[in-house]
């Protein structure tokens, strides 16, 4: 299945996802801590696949990502109304940090 360059993800529960996030919102999403997260793919131990986005950083693809995470997803080929798109949603009982 092809999507178009603009197209965002829709997790079942909702959520709108951009097609690739950082180490620390995937992080967030899973319930793991950021600096776990960007160690896991700084030593190339992260669990989905990863996409070059600059020199050193990696992005992570979303879909896979919510695969891995036991959640169902549909394609959303234009911005969700108002234009707003839910980089992560914080995993319940992650702490927060300052």
């Amino acid at each position: 299945m092809s999507t178009p360059p603009s197209a965002t993800v829709r997790a079942a529960n909702g959520t709108v996802y951009a097609l690739t996030m950082s180490p620390g919102e995937a992080a967030a999403l899973l319930g793991l801590g950021r600096s776990s997260a960007y160690e896991m793919v700084q030593q190339g131990t992260w669990p989905t696949p990863l996409t070059p986005a600059g020199r050193t950083l990696r992005k992570i693809l979303t879909v896979p990502l919510l695969s891995y995470a036991g959640m169902t997803y549909e394609f959303v080929p234009q911005m969700p109304a108002g234009g707003q798109v839910t980089r992560y949603r914080r995993a319940p009982g992650a702490r927060t940090t300052p």
